[in-house]
């Protein structure tokens, strides 16, 4: 694993960043509410005009959780770029380790 401390990022990178996270938050948010289906909580799940309660619901929150906030992540990360690129400046950098190719 390597090292690096990230200076600038890009407007693009970031909002592709940002886009992921939102959606791998969605993916956690779908599961949660398919496992809440199957023990018979209350899950209900709102497409176009129709809505799905119970295991149906939870099925497709599976698939329109991770979409609607990472449409919810554009909005999110064009928000936040400008105050981000001030925090790195702030902090002088942000150090993470990864694999980076």
């Amino acid at each position: 694993m390597k090292k690096i401390k990230i200076y600038f990022i890009s407007f693009g990178s970031y909002i592709k960043l940002f886009i992921f996270l939102s959606a791998a938050l969605g993916v956690f948010i779908g599961i949660i509410s398919f496992l809440g289906s199957l023990v018979g909580a209350p899950v209900e799940t709102h497409f176009l005009s129709m809505v799905y309660q119970g295991l149906p619901a939870g099925i497709l929150s599976i698939v329109l959780a991770p979409f609607a906030l990472g449409l919810t992540g554009i909005l999110g990360g064009i928000v936040s770029y400008l105050p981000f690129k001030f925090l790195l400046r702030f902090i002088n950098g942000l150090s993470i380790k990864g694999d980076f190719r």
